[in-house]
Protein backbone atom coordinates (compact mmCIF):
# COMPACT_ATOMS: atom_id res chain seq x y z
CA UNK A 1 0.00 0.00 0.00
CA UNK A 2 2.85 2.27 0.54
CA UNK A 3 4.64 1.94 -2.28
CA UNK A 4 1.23 2.22 -4.23
CA UNK A 5 0.42 5.90 -2.38
CA UNK A 6 4.05 7.34 -2.47
CA UNK A 7 3.73 6.36 -6.21
CA UNK A 8 2.19 8.48 -8.42
CA UNK A 9 1.76 6.37 -11.48
CA UNK A 10 0.79 3.11 -9.78
CA UNK A 11 -1.49 5.58 -7.67
CA UNK A 12 -3.56 6.51 -10.26
CA UNK A 13 -4.12 2.73 -11.86
CA UNK A 14 -4.89 1.40 -8.32
CA UNK A 15 -7.11 4.32 -7.48
CA UNK A 16 -9.19 3.28 -10.47
CA UNK A 17 -9.34 -0.92 -9.76
CA UNK A 18 -9.61 -0.06 -5.83
CA UNK A 19 -12.34 2.68 -6.40
CA UNK A 20 -14.70 -0.01 -8.18
CA UNK A 21 -13.81 -3.02 -6.07
CA UNK A 22 -13.04 -1.33 -2.43
CA UNK A 23 -15.87 1.37 -2.77
CA UNK A 24 -19.02 -1.61 -2.27
CA UNK A 25 -17.71 -3.67 0.30
CA UNK A 26 -15.52 -0.57 2.28
CA UNK A 27 -18.87 0.40 3.17
CA UNK A 28 -20.77 -2.50 4.67
CA UNK A 29 -17.82 -3.77 6.27
CA UNK A 30 -16.99 -0.66 7.84
CA UNK A 31 -20.16 -0.76 9.68
CA UNK A 32 -20.24 -3.73 11.52
CA UNK A 33 -16.62 -2.86 12.50
CA UNK A 34 -16.35 0.31 14.02
CA UNK A 35 -13.22 -0.36 16.60
CA UNK A 36 -11.08 -1.95 13.25
CA UNK A 37 -11.66 0.93 10.83
CA UNK A 38 -10.78 3.83 13.60
CA UNK A 39 -7.71 1.82 14.31
CA UNK A 40 -6.67 0.68 10.60
CA UNK A 41 -7.12 4.36 10.40
CA UNK A 42 -4.12 5.37 12.45
CA UNK A 43 -1.97 2.94 10.97
CA UNK A 44 -3.13 4.88 7.44
CA UNK A 45 -2.49 8.16 8.40
CA UNK A 46 0.61 7.57 9.94
CA UNK A 47 2.01 5.29 7.31
CA UNK A 48 2.03 8.85 3.92
CA UNK A 49 3.02 11.08 7.33
CA UNK A 50 6.47 8.81 7.88
CA UNK A 51 6.81 8.17 4.33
Amino acid sequence: MAACLHDGRHRKIDWSAHNTAAAPPASPASRPRPDVPTENRRSTVAAPALL
